[in-house]
This record gives structure tokens, C-alpha cells and sequence, in this order.
């Protein structure tokens, strides 16, 4: 059993060899219903993080908009290739990086 819909949707057989766009923000999570779950110790997180997000009430024609940048084979290049731009950087870079860098990559091993 799984307790979140993320957890259930990265289960084999909801997933079946498909890749999944999944929203950046929980559209339960900024709802009165979100504010009451597991996580939300008393409101604190929903209060601090969540409270100020608004939904978005305007229609948007799906149908009118290309999104087969989207497309896995498609969507992996991009982000790879905008990772690759990024310089490497170590552990003990992180404390004097520079504050106009737009990215990094620090590699784990």
C-alpha cells in the first residue's frame, strides 16, 4: 500500500513502461484538504510553504499549446544537454561559490 499518489504512480503497474509529467506543486496540497495530511504537522508546513500559492482559475486550451518538448527521448536531451553547460563543482566548492552561478553540477559517487 502506498500512503502518496507520487508513491502509487511510481509503481510498475501504474506506470507500464510510461513516463509521467507530474505538477511541481500538489494541487491538494493548496487546498484546505491538504492542510490536514500526515505531513502537515498542525498546519506548520501548509502555514510556511503552501498558504500563499494560489490556484490558477484560468482556462488553458491544452489542445493549442506544443508540448512535445515534453516527449521523454526529447525531454531527456534538453536536460542533459542544460546539465552539461553547468560546471562541476566539489563539496568544499559549495561554500565559496559564486553567487552569480546559475548552475552547477556536484557528482556523487
Amino acid at each position: 500500500m502506498t500512503s502518496f499518489w507520487d508513491d502509487w504512480m511510481r509503481k510498475p503497474e501504474q506506470r507500464r513502461d510510461r513516463a509521467c509529467i507530474r505538477p511541481e506543486v500538489s494541487r491538494t496540497g493548496i487546498s484546505p484538504e491538504g492542510r490536514t495530511g500526515l505531513l502537515f504537522h498542525r498546519g506548520q508546513f501548509y502555514n510556511h510553504y503552501l498558504k500563499k500559492i494560489i490556484k490558477n482559475t484560468d482556462p488553458i486550451d491544452w489542445k493549442s499549446i506544443d508540448v512535445s518538448y515534453l516527449i521523454k527521448e526529447q525531454y531527456d536531451k534538453k536536460f542533459q544537454s542544460s546539465i552539461d553547460t553547468c560546471p562541476v563543482i566539489t563539496l568544499s566548492d559549495l561554500n565559496i561559490m559564486n553567487s552569480d552561478m546559475t548552475c552547477a553540477q556536484l557528482r556523487y559517487r
